[in-house]
């Protein structure tokens, strides 16, 4: 063997072979950690979002916000206009008007919650203490309309002879009682929530 050959004989390096585990020879932290090592990791790296996404995010919420709007005009108009003519004084219509208030109230409170989420997310501090100061006047008024409901409840009930007309009256106090109770909680929560979060941006 030549001089040459002996040292490349004598000085070549091993072959190193590295060999990754199986994920089922791993379990538990075991695989959790080789699982972290092995991923990139990206903490302390800021996340770019591209301005057409941003552009596109403070649009959708600017429609929805002006959509809000429409929504609580067209539904206060309907609940204004349920009190027209006044008669009161009378039971049966305040009973009745008291009802009609609350059953156009999903509408009103789609439009109210899209406009306080728009003015939310867009970090609008103006709007949104703008709509809560409605959510809390809207709340105010419907727990004074709910109390007047209340009152007149036994008077109509037992106005009413047994039957089915009962029944359904029945019914119809159930549905009542409720919207009573969570549309004023609901809107003041959120009011008062607004006028807080306005003050921290």
């Amino acid at each position: 063997m030549s001089h040459n050959a002996l040292h490349r004989t004598r000085w070549r390096r091993p072959e190193r072979s590295i060999s990754c585990p199986e994920p089922e020879e791993l379990s538990g932290a075991g695989y959790g950690a080789y699982a972290m090592s092995a991923s990139p990791q990206l903490v302390g790296q800021n996340v770019h979002v591209p301005g057409s996404a941003r552009y596109a995010a403070e649009l959708a919420w600017g429609l929805l916000g002006a959509a809000g709007f429409a929504f609580a005009i067209v539904a206060g108009t309907d609940i204004a206009l349920t009190l027209l003519p006044a008669r009161f004084g009378d039971v049966t219509w305040e009973f009745d008007s008291v009802t009609a208030m609350l059953r156009s109230m999903p509408l009103l409170a789609v439009g109210l919650i899209l406009g306080y989420a728009a003015s939310l997310t867009r970090s609008r501090r103006g709007a949104l203490r703008g709509w809560s100061s409605v959510m809390i006047g809207v709340a105010a008024f419907l727990t004074a309309a709910f109390g007047l409901y209340l009152v007149l409840l036994p008077d109509v009930y037992t106005s009413v002879p047994p039957g089915p007309v009962r029944q359904e009256l029945m019914k119809g106090m159930v549905k009542t009682l409720c919207q009573g109770v969570l549309y004023p909680a609901v809107l003041c929560w959120l009011g008062v929530q607004g006028w807080v979060l306005s003050g921290e941006s």
